[in-house]
């Protein structure tokens, strides 16, 4: 498990010479709190309703690990998008081949989205999770060695929202905040910062 960290949403993103200013990121031992678009308020039990009648997912002492309460920030991106996955997976393919100076690394991108929009598609289709964690094994360059194939979902997530580019891509990008007093459609995507 690698270390997340992001802008926050509610902020202006704000660059010095070493990165973006700490002022505008979620730092670590701070509260923060994943803003759910309208309509996602009771997408888990332990959603937070603000005053305002939105909803969040809170994290009292933020770590880096991604985790806010029981929930990894790139599950919730893929929770959120549901219905719209492969469509985003799409257009970031389609990005990346303008990144590609060589057949060979169109192919392997080619490769490597068409397994993950597989994968995609099958969560969209309500399949087993023991079925989807098999189709994630084939995407590892040796299963045997990992045991990554639980974390299809958070692996799944970083593909669609560890960069900015991405994340914008999604219908329901990513918003990072450290006050519920906000409105999810009126915030910026957050940015990783790691």
């Amino acid at each position: 498990m690698g270390c997340f960290t992001w802008t926050l949403a509610n902020k202006k993103r704000r660059e010095t010479e070493w990165g973006y200013a700490p002022s505008c990121k979620l730092g670590y031992d701070c509260a923060g709190y994943i803003a759910l678009p309208q309509g996602f308020e009771h997408l888990y039990d332990d959603v937070q309703i603000a005053s305002n009648g939105r909803g969040f997912i809170s994290e009292a002492w933020y770590d880096g690990y991604g985790m806010f309460g029981e929930h990894d920030a790139y599950d919730v991106v893929v929770d959120v998008n549901k219905g719209y996955l492969v469509d985003a997976l799409e257009k970031i393919k389609i990005k990346e081949f303008d990144r590609c100076k060589t057949q060979e690394q169109i192919n392997n991108t080619a490769e490597k989205y068409d397994k993950y929009i597989e994968i995609a598609k099958m969560f969209e289709a309500d399949k087993p999770e023991n079925e989807i964690r098999d189709c994630f094994k084939k995407t590892l360059e040796n299963p045997e060695c990992y045991n990554l194939a639980n974390e299809w979902k958070r692996n799944l997530g970083i593909l669609l929202s560890c960069y900015l580019e991405d994340n914008m891509l999604l219908k329901y990008p990513l918003k990072i905040v450290n006050s519920t007093n906000v409105i999810y459609e009126n915030l910026e995507p957050s940015d990783s910062t790691q």
